[in-house]
């Protein structure tokens, strides 16, 4: 983070956030403000192909800024403001759209926060000992979301000494391009899944070698979910090293939710385990992974994959599926030169869905150049198939997605 110090302009356009009960002028009231961020520009190509058609073709550049800002008002109170803004530039005109096998969703949603500017973060602190108190706009920083925002208040202690207690209720979510369950529709209330209440408690805790989480959330009339994470990394010394990590997560859903899918939607699990290596430059896991059943659609994440263990970029998806779907995966990266890396990903299974099955692998090769603290820049190249049987008596309906992403990163 980088501490400034704010012109008179600046807090004058601040001051509808950052305003108390005080006859203290504004500028004394804000001592300064922290501000952290990123911007990046990215490059995506992708192609779905199921059979000899092509079922989607795209590429397009995108462009994303986030500025957050917090303003120390006295010794307990800040606030917080984030910007962020999208755009996005298709690279050819000529687009098609398709369905794919399971009718699993496409990386990336055409249209979601395309060419906008706005306010993601907008909240009140108050800071009391270990405990933080925050109200408004704000991340929601469950282990099931990845960075949706959420509208509501959220309580962080930290008393006891490597465990953090989180517990929050939010009452308005973002509408984000990561919920693939929103392509269910809506349920039996009238609303999309991201219009329900969402209520959390978390608790994590790192005590080395061991870290763990367990986690409570309920997305009201639409399900509760809970689950566990633990992981140990024992360093044998400066170049070696090994670990285990393990995750479990139970979803029960709300009957109001059944009903809206004529109860093809189920309760369902997800467990992964895998083991972890780092050896001089290479750091490497191996490992299996499952959720889902295979004759019900269901969900495990709310936003994107969370923080549940995901190798590959294409062929896993937990927060909208159909079926069982069983993999075991590899993967690799290989630091050298202080700068750079490469690595790749390999994950290989089965998806099954009622009398259907579908043998399923993808490929992933990854590169990275580190130009300093700052400025980072990567790419990554997949190539998935999906090999799906007895779909209209047709055999081995095939499925293939090619995909290539660019990035470059600056953080400030």
């Amino acid at each position: 983070m980088k501490s400034v110090k704010l012109s008179l302009a600046t807090i004058v356009a601040a001051g509808a956030l950052t305003s108390v009960a005080s006859a203290t002028p504004l500028e004394q009231a804000i001592k300064d403000v922290d501000v952290s961020g990123f911007a990046w520009i990215r490059y995506d190509s992708k192609q779905v192909k199921v059979g000899d058609d092509v079922a989607s073709s795209n590429g397009f550049w995108k462009f994303k800024t986030q500025v957050n800002f917090k303003f120390a008002i006295d010794d307990n109170f800040y606030a917080l403001l984030g910007l962020r803004y999208e755009n996005r530039d298709h690279s050819y005109g000529n687009e098609r759209g398709g369905v794919v096998a399971f009718n699993k969703r496409n990386n990336e949603k055409d249209g979601a926060h395309d060419d906008t500017l706005d306010v993601n973060q907008y909240a009140l602190g108050y800071k009391i000992g270990n405990t933080d108190i925050l109200v408004g706009r704000q991340i929601v920083g469950s282990f099931l979301t990845a960075d949706m925002a959420g509208t509501g208040i959220k309580i962080v202690n930290k008393d006891i000494q490597g465990l953090t207690i989180v517990g929050a209720a939010f009452d308005a979510l973002e509408d984000d391009v990561d919920i693939g369950s929103t392509a269910w529709g809506k349920i039996a209330d009238g609303k999309y899944l991201y219009q329900h209440n969402l209520y959390t408690v978390q608790v994590s805790g790192s005590y080395n070698p061991v870290d763990f989480t367990v986690w409570w959330a309920q997305l009201a009339h639409v399900a509760n979910l809970y689950g566990a994470d633990l992981a140990a990394f024992f360093d044998i010394n400066d170049k070696f090293g090994l670990g285990a990590h393990g995750q479990f997560a139970g979803v029960a859903l709300n009957g109001g939710f059944k009903e809206s899918t004529n109860d093809t939607a189920a309760n369902t699990t997800y467990w992964a385990l895998k083991a972890d290596m780092k050896l001089f430059g290479l750091t490497a896991d191996a490992g299996f992974l499952q959720y889902g059943k295979k004759d019900a659609m269901s969900l495990v994440s709310l936003e994107d994959n969370g923080k549940l263990i995901k190798p590959g970029e294409n062929l896993i998806d937990t927060t909208a599926f159909v079926g069982r779907h069983s993999y075991w995966f590899i993967t690799a990266k290989y630091d050298f030169l202080e700068k750079y890396w490469v690595g790749a990903d390999f994950v290989s299974g089965q998806t099954k869905y009622e009398e259907h099955k579908s043998n399923d692998f993808e490929v992933v090769g990854r590169a990275g150049y580190k130009y300093n603290k700052k400025l980072s820049f990567w790419a990554w190249y997949s190539y998935s198939q999906e090999k799906l049987k007895d779909v209209d008596n047709a055999d081995d309906l095939k499925t293939k997605t090619n995909q290539f992403r660019f990035q470059a990163t600056y953080k400030f």
